[in-house]
């Protein structure tokens, strides 16, 4: 789906495109022991290596993220950080990404073997760095991102659409997540007829993922089955729901949504991260 879900853009992470297989992204590279690393295993140099690359990463994340992660790395034993490390874990609590809520968000890598440099206060990627996540998004969340400015701006941005805004004007909004759907309810007022009460709105979908993307499936409106080909046209008047991601001013990366699923009144969302290559080793 494409924008009327530009409203979900505000708490849910999705992409244009997703990759058929995402181990095409997985350096291939095999690493052995070495005397360098067998030394650094035995003496405890890779042990505060680690610490020292893991909170590296935590300042670049909170610096950029603004968020608290916990980062715990592991790297081949026998060899040093310098020659690629096994596996990377990252797990925060309560975010707040650029005025989007979450309850938490877990990272893993996906690939056997992983290179991550730093040089003058960057971090570097000679490969593509490929790690899975998971998400929750609650009540307390939505309602949080509701009350932001990102929001408003979605809501405003409606409502400048040459299309929409030349049948209806967006007065009120709210999303609640019901037992295993959402619901999206609106205040609108057809355009030029402000004389005409306010017709509310209720729209209750659920979700999937669909090549990468998220989109409403199954949707009702005022309570009544509907079929969404008849809201394409305006749908399709706004960008593809595409979230992208800074580390740093030199790390660029995407989101892609494999499952999303409504369960308990929480929004439980995983996919894949992919970090893309910054440098040339």
């Amino acid at each position: 789906m494409k924008k009327l879900i530009i409203i979900l853009y505000i708490f849910l992470l999705a992409v244009s495109t997703q990759a058929q297989s995402v181990e095409e992204y997985c350096a291939d590279k095999k690493i052995e022991k070495n005397f360098a690393g067998i030394i650094s295993s035995f003496s405890g140099v890779n042990f505060l290596s680690r610490n020292i690359v893991e909170n590296e990463i935590e300042k670049a994340l909170k610096k950029e993220l603004n968020a608290k992660f916990d980062i715990q790395l592991e790297n081949f034993w026998g060899t040093t950080l310098l020659d690629g490390f096994k596996s990377l874990k990252a797990q925060s609590e309560n975010l707040n990404i650029d005025g989007f809520h979450f309850s938490n968000l877990k990272l893993q890598n996906v690939c056997k073997y992983n290179y991550i440099g730093y040089n003058n206060g960057n971090i570097e990627f000679p490969y593509d760095f490929l790690l899975k996540y998971e998400t929750k998004i609650t009540q307390d969340d939505l309602n949080k991102t509701l009350e932001g400015s990102k929001y408003q701006k979605a809501i405003e941005k409606m409502n400048n659409d040459e299309t929409i805004s030349s049948i209806v004007y967006i007065e009120n909004s709210n999303i609640s997540i019901k037992e295993n759907s959402l619901e999206l309810s609106y205040k609108i007022r057809p355009k030029n007829f402000f004389n005409f009460k306010p017709i509310n709105l209720r729209l209750q979908a659920d979700l999937r993922a669909r090549n990468g993307k998220i989109e409403l499936c199954d949707l009702k409106i005022n309570s009544k089955k509907t079929s969404l080909n008849i809201l394409l046209p305006i749908i399709n008047k706004f960008n593809p729901l595409d979230f992208g991601f800074e580390l740093d001013k030199t790390s660029k990366g995407k989101l892609y949504v494999k499952n999303i699923d409504i369960l308990n009144y929480e929004i439980i969302i995983d996919g894949y991260v992919l970090i893309n290559k910054n440098v040339n080793y």
